[in-house]
């Protein structure tokens, strides 16, 4: 069997800057979508530390952004459950899921790309169901 020979090293640093650039592009791109906690209160009629406290129960998705917690608009629903999307909790849950046996890798959300959607923490209700 023909090994094939490596990229030389020059392409290999370039594919890393540009991979480098998309994710950050990406993460721009999802922050853009986002408010800050002290809006999601305003939207929800609560004040910011049951916004933080629903995040760490994984009521609501939360990203990390310069030391400050924003929240994705998206999740946000005037006529669903708790002002959120009716099967927003379900869908948290699924992020904590581990992948199941036999199956291929589920996607990283720890990734640079995906780190936008990164949950603070996963409820103990979805622990138990896992």
């Amino acid at each position: 069997m023909h090994e094939q020979p490596l990229p030389p090293e020059a392409t290999v640093a370039a594919a890393r800057r540009r991979n480098l650039h998309r994710a950050f592009q990406a993460r721009r791109e999802a922050l853009a979508d986002t408010v800050t906690v002290a809006e999601a209160a305003k939207l929800l009629g609560s004040g910011t530390e049951t916004i933080h406290d629903r995040a760490r129960a994984q009521e609501l998705l939360a990203v990390e952004d310069q030391g400050h917690h924003r929240m994705l608009a998206r999740q946000f629903d005037s006529t669903g459950p708790n002002g959120t999307l009716s099967d927003l909790s379900e869908v948290l849950c699924e992020l904590c899921r581990p992948p199941a046996r036999g199956v291929g890798p589920r996607p990283v959300v720890h990734q640079p790309q995906a780190a936008a959607t990164r949950p603070l923490a996963c409820r103990s209700a979805c622990r138990r169901r896992l």
